[in-house]
This record gives structure tokens, C-alpha cells and sequence, in this order.
């Protein structure tokens, strides 16, 4: 009997045994008596080897695929620590991080079909000039074509007086008319870090319009003057152009030059689907105005008049830029700058009279220091390609955009304000 029991108890336990010990699961006779049974174990998540941060190409991807969980993970570099994060193995419905299948390149896709590849997988900074966010260190350049036309408080090329010799007098201002010109912007810059890029941009503005001319009215009564140009001198109070004899011409003509170059840092967070970005640094900025002026007889020049301006500046300018994806690559973007700068202006002004008898020539000169706020605002989209087979990515942008440029002055004012307003397109490439 005793032996029975023995033999039915070696039974069980060989039963529930293996050579590498006791199943998960099985029951067994402790050392007491009591039978127990062995836990299950938990199924541990596969241990990955961190890769070197000196190789930026590497693929994290995990292709053993005897694993369901080594297909659904992939190791990410993120800014603390490497960890283990869902790869862009998803449905096939959703196209994100390059498409299914492709590598998590960056820890911007938190879930590839949650986030679908948040625009900061490669770019970063909306606006006055893209700027390049990657995982790894890496530059970017672009190109802008802006077309934008002046707006100006006040920018008169002469005054007409319409007398109808009873009583009724009309006073009109004509200005020059400005056409929406094509304007160049360029930038360049590289990134340091997942956050933190620097980027210089280059726009520049250069028109003239088209001349103005008129004659007084043909009953004689009229008047054709020029602007006032703001010169308190009072051995000026007799320079004059005017003229009432209906067979003169008096023609204006008028020029604008304007520049911007900014170096900033930048620095970019992710809210939500939000890309922001906040930049500082330096601008430097010039514009150059001027005004030509004319009086004929209908044969001959007889007087003649010249003004120009000119403001340069340096100082702080700070910059905010947000990013958010719309469909398929495309990606909403609005930016907002402020610049205040710190500089001279100096104006030239020459009038010479009488040119057919006996000239008399008035000039002055006048240096002073000048203060010159500008704001920019910027809304627009921005479409980016998936990366090439060298790590390439290509980037076009469209973007409604408005300066405004305080005391900038016009051609012959040294306070009125200076605008810009326009459209621009634009290539790029990231690296």
C-alpha cells in the first residue's frame, strides 16, 4: 500500500516536470506536505541594445518577425533616454512617418496613427524663414518669392487746385501708384539639438512706380504744387515748383529700397498637434526713399527738385511661430515678429530754380538719430515630403503676410509710416 502511494506521487510530479524545472502552472508537494501550484510568468518585453549616438543613420527598427511584440516596438533616442516606443507598423489606412512600415525617425510620433508624424519630424519654425528640427543635428535652406505692394500713410506726388473762377475751389492729392512687385527672402540655419536651431534670413524690397504727370487747369485758374516736405527752415519758405500757366508740365517720380537681415536662435515645443517655436535675436534693417520732381515749359526743364532719405537700424527681434498638420503632409502655419531698432537717418534736399536764366540752388543735409519698430505677421501652409533614400526632405509654402514700418517715413516725410502687403511661395530643402 505504501508503495502504491509512492508510486502515484512520483507519477504526478514527473507529469508536471520538465528538465528545466517545473511548468508554469503545474502543481507540486512542498517540503511541508501542502500541494502548491507555480505561478505564470510574465512575459518579459524583449531587451534592446541602445544604439551609439555617433550613429545618426542607424535603423532602430526591430525586423525579427517571430515576435509580435518586437514588430510593434522601436527604440527611439528621445532628449533624456532612449526608450521603447510604438514604430509606424500601423493600419494601412494610415499614412504616417513616411508611410507604414517605415521607422520611427524621430520621438516627435509619439503613435504613428495617433499623431501621423507630427511636423516636427524634420522641420520646425513657421514662417520668416523655415527652421530644421530633426533627432539629429541637421541644416536646411530655402528660398522665397514675396509679392508685396507698399502701403504708406501718405505718399503724394502734387497737389491740384481746380478754380472755376465762381467760388467753387477743389483741392486734390495725387499719389504715386505702386504695383505689387516680386521681393526675394532666403534663409539658412542648422539645427543643435531636438529643440534648439539658429537660422539667418535675407528679404529685400526694390521699386519704383510709375511716373506722375499733370498740367495746370487749361482755364488758368488752377494750380499744380508739390508735397510739403516737412523742412521748418526758413530760408526754404521760397523754394517753389508750383505753377499756373496750363501749357507746364510738372512730373514726379519716386523710388523705395528696403532691406531686412535677422540671426536668431530658436527654440521649438510641441503642444498637443502645436509646433511652436519662440525666437530671439538681432535684426538689421535699412530702407532708402526718394523723390524727383520736375517743372517743364513744354520745351525745356526749368526748375528741378530732389529729396531723399535714408534710415538704417539695429536691434532685438523676437519672433512666434505655430505649426499644426491639416491632411496628407500639409501643415497649417501662422508667425507673428516684432523688431525694435536703434539708428541714424539722414535726409538730402536739393531745389534749383530758374534753370533758363540765373539758377539759384538750395541744399540741405540733415543727420539725426531714429527709432524704427517694425511688426510682421504672417498665415499660410506648408507641405513636406517624405524623406529620400539620403535623408532628404522637401519643403513648399504659400503664406498671406503684412509688415508694418513705424516712422519709416515716405518720399518726402520723414514721419509717416511705411507698410507692406502681399502674398508669397517658396521652395526649401531639409537635411
Amino acid at each position: 500500500m505504501i508503495c502504491a502511494a509512492v508510486s502515484v506521487q512520483a507519477s504526478v510530479t514527473k507529469a508536471q516536470s520538465s528538465r528545466f524545472g517545473v511548468r508554469a502552472g503545474s502543481r507540486f508537494v512542498n517540503a511541508d506536505g501542502a500541494t502548491s501550484r507555480r505561478p505564470y510568468r510574465r512575459r518579459q518585453a524583449p531587451v534592446v541594445q541602445q544604439a551609439h549616438e555617433a550613429e545618426p543613420d542607424f535603423d532602430y527598427r526591430l525586423d525579427d518577425g517571430s515576435s509580435d511584440v518586437l514588430d510593434s516596438l522601436a527604440l527611439v533616442d528621445t532628449e533624456d533616454d532612449y526608450e521603447l516606443m510604438p514604430a509606424g507598423f500601423c493600419s494601412e489606412s494610415c499614412d504616417c512617418c513616411g508611410g507604414c512600415g517605415d521607422y520611427v525617425d524621430a520621438p516627435c510620433c509619439d503613435s504613428c496613427c495617433d499623431a501621423c508624424c507630427e511636423p516636427s519630424c524634420g522641420v520646425a519654425g513657421a514662417g520668416f524663414g523655415a527652421g530644421g528640427m530633426g533627432y539629429y543635428p541637421t541644416w536646411f535652406a530655402g528660398v522665397e518669392f514675396t509679392f508685396v505692394k507698399p502701403r504708406f500713410s501718405e505718399n503724394v506726388a502734387f497737389s491740384t487746385l481746380d478754380d472755376d473762377g465762381a467760388g467753387l475751389r477743389t483741392f486734390t492729392d495725387t499719389e504715386f501708384d505702386y504695383d505689387m512687385e516680386m521681393s526675394p527672402r532666403a534663409w539658412l540655419g542648422a539645427a543643435f539639438t531636438n529643440s534648439w536651431s539658429w537660422r539667418c534670413t535675407y528679404w529685400q524690397f526694390d521699386q519704383s512706380p510709375s511716373t506722375a504727370s499733370t498740367s495746370p487747369p487749361a482755364n488758368g485758374n488752377g494750380e499744380i504744387t508739390h508735397p510739403n516736405f516737412n523742412v521748418d527752415d526758413p530760408n526754404f519758405a521760397d523754394v517753389d515748383l508750383s505753377t499756373t500757366v496750363p501749357t507746364d508740365v510738372y512730373t514726379a517720380a519716386s523710388d523705395l529700397d528696403a532691406y531686412t537681415i535677422d540671426i536668431e536662435a530658436v527654440k521649438n515645443a510641441r503642444i498637443n498637434r502645436w509646433l511652436l517655436g519662440v525666437a530671439g535675436g538681432v535684426r538689421y534693417a535699412s530702407t532708402t526713399q526718394s523723390y524727383n520732381a520736375t517743372l517743364s515749359d513744354g520745351a525745356a526743364v526749368t526748375d528741378q527738385l530732389d529729396y531723399s532719405q535714408e534710415i538704417e537700424g539695429i536691434g532685438p527681434t523676437i519672433s512666434l511661430s505655430g505649426m499644426r498638420p491639416l491632411y496628407n503632409r500639409l501643415n497649417i502655419v501662422c508667425a507673428a515678429r516684432g523688431s525694435l531698432l536703434f539708428g541714424d537717418g539722414v535726409s538730402r534736399f536739393t531745389a534749383v530754380e530758374d534753370l533758363l536764366g540765373a539758377p539759384a540752388t538750395t541744399v540741405r543735409v540733415t543727420n539725426r538719430e531714429d527709432l524704427l519698430p517694425i511688426g510682421e505677421a504672417r498665415l499660410g501652409l506648408e507641405w513636406m515630403s517624405q524623406r529620400t533614400s539620403r535623408n532628404f526632405q522637401w519643403l513648399l509654402t504659400t503664406a498671406m503676410e503684412g509688415q508694418i514700418w513705424g516712422n519709416a517715413g515716405n518720399s518726402y516725410n520723414e514721419s509717416a509710416d511705411l507698410g507692406f502687403f502681399g502674398f508669397s511661395v517658396g521652395a526649401g530643402i531639409l537635411r
